[in-house]
């Protein structure tokens, strides 16, 4: 069995999410809903890959 998955997030990842988070605070409300669609988006995307690589590192066939 497998450690945990760890992703490595690079600093300049980090500024860049601050400053979509920052600019969507000082947007309008179709701006702030967008981005955060985009995020809750991206968020079911990771998931739904961590599941299918865990259900596949759990039932590998050969």
């Amino acid at each position: 069995m497998a450690g945990p998955l760890v992703i490595d997030v690079q600093p300049e990842g980090n500024r860049m999410l601050g400053e979509l988070f920052g600019n969507m605070l000082h947007s309008t409300i179709q701006g702030a809903v967008g981005v955060a669609g985009i995020f809750i988006y991206l968020a079911a995307i990771v998931t739904a890959a961590c599941y299918r690589i865990r259900e596949n590192m759990r039932d590998e066939h050969h």
